[in-house]
């Protein structure tokens, strides 16, 4: 086989770049939503935090005050503290695994349900808050007109990604393979493998940069389009405690390209010192000091 030329060649690795991406994205898919552990915990941990247990009272007293608008607007600044911290306790980290539960079966089902929240649990302090801030009896809040169930995430606000992670599982190794092989076709048949190596160690930290640049903008890309601001909320907590692992391969490819780059870039530059001292060290030739004979 002939040698390919320099543009060949970087064709070849920006190719196997875009493949070693593909392969981070599948890897980390099936490490993070078929770890069902992994995957439980995370979303407890996302649900638990302040911002995201604000944006969840708020949504548990909005659809409990519904058709209830004059007693929202007088006891709902003092229920949402008080579910804030329900949402909290101890007590209430079953409920929120059950609902992650819930969200990983349905996030990979080929037929998502609403995601639905006991709040049973709640309604005696409901009661209790609303009837001592309310001084109407008209207005008194009736035990029967609280719902039993919320729900925290409707069926078409689940992200469909049965057929994502069901592709992941042998789009990530295969991506692999694809790309090893582009990268040793492009350096081993190049004009200058080690130039090619260290173009490689470049292109492959490039790629991983924009890809980590690129994913809190798709973040913000594909949010805007749920309808409330508590799927919102819960959206971006749940996509940047996801993402994360995402974040530390990419920041890991970087610094392995350039790592490869500047190693080969060292190897020449010492090989070449060493050549010079070499040629240094070395005598020079004598001059002969026999004297040639006229004829």
């Amino acid at each position: 086989m002939s040698r390919l030329s320099p543009l060949t060649s970087t064709l070849l690795i920006i190719v196997g770049s875009l493949a070693l991406l593909i392969a981070q994205t599948a890897l980390w898919l099936t490490a993070s939503l078929y770890n069902q552990a992994y995957f439980t915990d995370t979303v407890v941990s996302v649900l638990k935090q302040e911002p995201v247990r604000q944006a969840m009272a708020e949504e548990v007293v909005t659809q409990t005050l519904v058709n209830r608008p004059l007693l929202q607007r007088l006891a709902g600044t003092y229920l949402q503290p008080a579910v804030v911290g329900i949402l909290g306790s101890s007590q209430f980290e079953t409920m929120l695994r059950y609902a992650a539960n819930k969200f990983h079966a349905y996030a990979i089902a080929q037929a998502p349900q609403d995601i639905i929240i006991d709040i049973t649990t709640l309604k005696q302090v409901l009661i209790l808050l609303t009837t001592l801030t309310d001084t109407s009896l008209e207005t008194a809040l009736n035990p029967v007109d609280l719902p039993d169930q919320i729900t925290l995430i409707a069926a078409d606000e689940i992200p469909a990604l049965h057929q994502t992670v069901a592709a992941a599982v042998w789009v990530g190794p295969l991506a692999i393979i694809i790309a090893l092989a582009l990268f040793v076709i492009a350096i081993g048949f190049s004009q200058d493998p080690a130039a090619e190596t260290a173009r490689t160690g470049l292109i492959v930290a490039a790629s991983a940069l924009i890809f980590y640049l690129a994913v809190p903008y798709l973040n913000h890309i594909t949010s805007i389009y749920l309808p409330t601001a508590t799927s919102r909320t819960i959206y971006t907590a749940l996509y940047t405690a996801f993402t994360t692992p995402l974040v530390y391969r990419l920041l890991n490819q970087v610094f392995i390209g350039l790592g490869l780059t500047t190693l080969v870039v060292l190897s020449k530059v010492i090989a070449k010192n060493r050549l010079i001292s070499l040629a240094r060290r070395q005598p020079a030739p004598k001059k002969s000091t026999r004297k040639t004979k006229n004829p």
